[in-house]
């Protein structure tokens, strides 16, 4: 059985939106998740809830990592909230409050996609297994997104900006780092060498375009990663190779 102490180990990065009409219940349950989660906000109700999900995307481009929400709400129960959730987002994280004779949704919500049930009265112990079974998901997740490989045991670290080799970093210089983020960031696209150049020094006015400062860039660049990631489409520009812009 997972505790306290193992889920606080993984799940401090992620936001929860707490859903509950219930006011002591709710500011209960959230003194709870503060102990866990950075960030833990409150919605009364669906119709509340949906408001400041679409408000918190706008803000920061992300969806909240975990929902949790009772079944019985007005202004849009749990059930309707879930999906429409999982419309905006077929992968959200939700989990739902549950009591006794809440039995007969339980079976729509598992064939709606939730991943968890917390059944009341609340035990401790079992609503930390469950999150934390929420909360290694979103880390696998994250894991599996968060690194581009460039072949050869090569890849690049879209948190830290950071190439590695076999799992040692490679040390890149700052318009090399910048290059090669600018490159996997948009690697459906390809770019002249005055963009790359505008894009690089762009706080130094005073520089002024060179072919072959960038000529010699991307040579230096080429060295410290595999073959063939970078080309040169004659008139078009440079961009990644379509091998990796398929992987």
């Amino acid at each position: 059985m997972t505790f306290a102490k193992e889920l606080k180990k993984i799940s401090t990065p992620y936001s929860v939106l707490l859903v509950e009409d219930d006011e002591p219940l709710s500011n209960s349950i959230k003194e709870f998740l503060v102990n866990f989660f950075d960030s833990v906000a409150l919605a009364k109700n669906g119709e509340d809830a949906l408001e400041k999900y679409h408000n918190h995307y706008s803000t920061y481009q992300k969806h909240f990592d975990i929902i949790i929400t009772d079944i019985r709400m007005p202004k849009k129960n749990g059930i309707e909230l879930s999906r429409e959730l999982f419309k905006h987002n077929p992968k959200q994280k939700i989990i739902v409050i549950s009591a006794h004779d809440d039995r007969k949704h339980l079976i729509d919500l598992i064939n709606l996609g939730v991943d968890g049930f917390l059944p009341k009265p609340f035990v401790v112990d079992e609503i930390c297994n469950i999150l934390y079974d929420v909360c290694a998901e979103l880390l696998q997740e994250r894991k599996r997104f968060r690194y581009i490989n460039l072949g050869y045991e090569t890849k690049w670290d879209k948190e830290l900006k950071t190439l590695s080799y076999a799992n040692s970093v490679i040390k890149l210089t700052e318009k090399e780092r910048l290059l090669l983020e600018l490159l996997i960031r948009h690697k459906d696209q390809k770019f002249s060498s005055i963009e790359i150049f505008d894009y690089l020094y762009y706080d130094d006015p005073d520089k002024h375009f060179s072919q072959d400062t960038i000529k010699s860039l991307i040579k230096r660049l080429r060295k410290k990663i595999p073959d063939g990631i970078i080309i040169n489409t004659p008139n078009s520009g440079y961009h990644l190779s379509s091998i990796l812009l398929e992987s």
